[in-house]
């Protein structure tokens, strides 16, 4: 297998976001909401419908939050595991292999976790996306509150510029 090969193959591990939308609904659900949102100006979009989709995405929130601690734990423990299993074969290479230097021995156990190191890459993009979920979802989040606050400010200036105009 050729060093391209090799490499498609592992990053054909990492998701991309069309396939994560096909595989999970409430990615896809979070992407909807979002798309429609920034498709459309925020003067387009009323109150309510501001509120329904806010309220959808902090239903989606502890779900991306639940997502991201999980593949932060999963890669934390591979990555201590990976760890332990490195010394463990130094170890035994240099109980077998007297001759051997210490640096010696960690390349060589380097070398044999060479697919288990690149695992932990593959675990640790996983974990970003993850995070970026979560991340993104409440800053989506922030937007239409931000939106909100904007339209209700709209809403009290124009109703006392009606009642200054009536008092004249």
């Amino acid at each position: 297998m050729t060093f391209e090969e090799k490499f498609s193959s592992q990053r054909a591990k990492i998701k991309d976001v069309k396939t994560l939308r096909a595989e999970d609904e409430m990615v896809d659900r979070y992407f909807q909401t979002a798309d429609y949102i920034f498709a459309r100006h925020a003067d387009e979009l009323s109150p309510n419908t501001l509120l329904r989709m806010g309220g959808a995405l902090s239903s989606i929130l502890p779900y991306f939050g639940q997502r991201a601690a999980r593949t932060r734990a999963d890669r934390d423990i591979f990555e201590n595991l990976l760890s332990q299993e490195e010394k463990a074969i130094t170890l035994s290479i240099l109980d077998a292999n007297s001759g051997y230097k210490v640096t010696q021995a960690r390349a060589e156990a380097s070398e044999m976790l060479s697919v288990k190191k690149n695992e932990l890459v593959i675990l640790e993009a996983i974990k970003n996306q993850d995070e970026a979920l979560f991340d993104g979802c409440k800053t989506v989040i922030m937007f239409i509150q931000s939106i909100l606050s904007q339209k209700k400010a709209e809403r009290f200036t124009s109703a006392e510029m009606i009642n200054n105009s009536t008092d004249a």
